[in-house]
This record gives structure tokens, sequence and C-alpha cells, in this order.
């Protein structure tokens, strides 16, 4: 049998027999057939289950999730690299982030894109990286939107400055979610960056950005209602689709991208198996003002 591999939801029961499902979020009760019981049966099993209504909705409920990839999903790469994959940095100040670009580059992507969202200083880009430079500070949506104009490849990784990546081969996981054709945008988990000092303690335990070690459908009003683009690849036909990033929003763009691509039929996932590292602010005054910014959000949202 060809299809594959489901693993349960960690807080999913069976009850009646295994006639009946417990779980999702929300939670909900899934009465099954007999050929679903025994689709269940093979995802208990570890074995592969062809898609299928039941599948679909299994998936979309978080009752189930796609198993952790054991392969690319492009085969026909060049050795361990990703042509098919652009990945583009926002920046506004500050340094250019050299090792994002580095890891990006290691990973063997396509083609790297800097966009310098008008930085007082303006920044130069590193050896083969595409520069775009915004006259005026125009915010993270504007920003990233510039970059997803420059993409010529189907896919596209947006990574923050401030984010550090895994050692490894961290991309093979969030693409192998693009086997499902109705999936256009995967985020890993994004935590706290170790450090000392209780700020930095505080927000390796307490990050906004961290959603937990569970994988997940995105949608709102779920247990995970939004992902960050702190580190998101996705679909390049599906975000011009809904028009990219709202370049008004000047926090909260990542969150109501997500809700439109959800609203428009689309499949978002969180995949916490990839476990890159968020830099945590450096004072209270900068604490202070993410955690407004993130609040003023609160009501465009």
């Amino acid at each position: 049998m060809t299809g594959r591999r489901l693993v349960l939801d960690g807080g999913v029961r069976r009850l009646d027999g295994g006639r009946v499902l417990l779980g999702g979020s929300p939670l909900r009760l899934l009465r099954l057939t007999l050929a679903g019981a025994r689709v269940i049966d093979r995802i208990e099993a570890g074995q592969p289950v062809p898609d299928s209504t039941l599948v679909a909705r299994l998936l979309d409920a978080g009752v189930a999730h796609p198993a952790a990839p054991t392969r690319r999903i492009f085969e026909d790469s060049a050795s361990e690299a990703f042509p098919q994959v652009t990945g583009v940095v926002p920046v506004f100040g500050g340094a250019v982030p050299t090792g994002v670009f580095e890891r990006l580059g290691s990973a063997g992507i396509g083609g790297l894109v800097l966009v310098d969202d008008g930085s007082p200083a303006p920044l130069a880009a590193p050896a083969g990286v595409r520069l775009l430079r915004h006259a005026t500070n125009q915010g993270p949506g504007a920003a990233r939107n510039s970059g997803l104009a420059a993409v010529d490849t189907p896919f596209v990784a947006f990574v923050d400055a401030d984010v550090e990546l895994p050692d490894g081969d961290w991309l093979s996981p969030l693409l192998a979610h693009f086997d499902d054709p109705a999936v256009v945008a995967v985020a890993p988990r994004v935590a706290g960056r170790p450090g000392a000092g209780r700020l930095a303690r505080y927000e390796e335990r307490h990050s906004p950005l961290d959603l937990g070690p569970a994988s997940a459908p995105v949608r709102a009003r779920t247990r995970v209602g939004y992902v960050p683009t702190a580190v998101l690849v996705a679909r390049v036909d599906a975000l011009r689709a809904v028009g990219g990033f709202d370049p008004t929003l000047r926090t909260g763009e990542d969150v109501d991208l997500v809700w439109r691509l959800t609203e428009a039929g689309c499949r978002v996932r969180y995949e916490p198996s990839v476990v890159t590292h968020h830099r945590p602010r450096t004072g209270l005054g900068a604490f202070a003002r993410q955690r407004a910014g993130y609040g003023r959000s609160a009501a465009a949202l």
C-alpha cells in the first residue's frame, strides 16, 4: 500500500473498542466506521495510509500529524542542496547577520536575499547575497514582501536576523510537509536562547515565539493558533495569491498572514522537531517595547 505515515496526537484517546477518538484542538469526538478504525490501527502500527477524507480530517483536526520525515522531498536535487528554495532575511539597523547567511548557504538553498529596510547606515551584502534596499524604513511586512517579489524559486524561507539556525539538516523536516499539496507553509519551533540573567532566563521559559514541543496544524482558536515568521518556509505562489504580508501592520503581520492562508483553505503546519533559537531582548526597556508592540497588534488582528 502506498501512502504516508502519520502519528496520533499525544492527547488522543481511543474509546468504545477503538471506534471512537477523543482529542484534537478544539477537543472533539470522532466516531469511526469499521474501515476508519482499521486506518487508525495502521497509523498506530506505523504503517502508511493512503490519502482520504478521513486522513484529511484527522490532520486538520490535530488528531494526527505527519510522522517525522526520513527522506528529502526533492530527491532530484544536487548533492545535499535545495535549489528550489530562496532565503530572505529582512534587516533594519545593526550588523549584517552573517551567521544566518552562513547557515542558509550551508543548507544549499538556491538563492539568498538581504532586504535592508532603510537602515540609517546602509548595509553591505555578503558575497553571493542579493541586496535590496528601501530608502526609508517600511516595516517587516513590507521588507518581506520586497524579498518575496524577488524570489524566482517555488519556495521561500523567511529568516529573521536575530534567529540562530541549528546545525545539520534543519530544512528537510520542514520541506517534507510539502509532500501534502494542501500545505503551503511550515514553521519550526522558535525557542528562547539560553543566557545569563533573569530576563534571559524568563525569555527562555516564556518566549511568546515558543509554541511548545508538540506538532500541530495552525489555525486560529486552536492549540497553535499562529506561528511567527521568525523562521517560515512557504510556497511562493500561495503567499502571492493572498497578497503577501500586510505592510500596514508593524507587528502581528505574521499572524495575519497565517490566518489569511488558513481562511483561504490552505494548511499551515508547526514542526517542533526543528528547534531554532531567538536572541532575547538585552534590557527591560527593549523587552517592554516588544511586548507593547505585540499588545498593539491585538486590536488590528
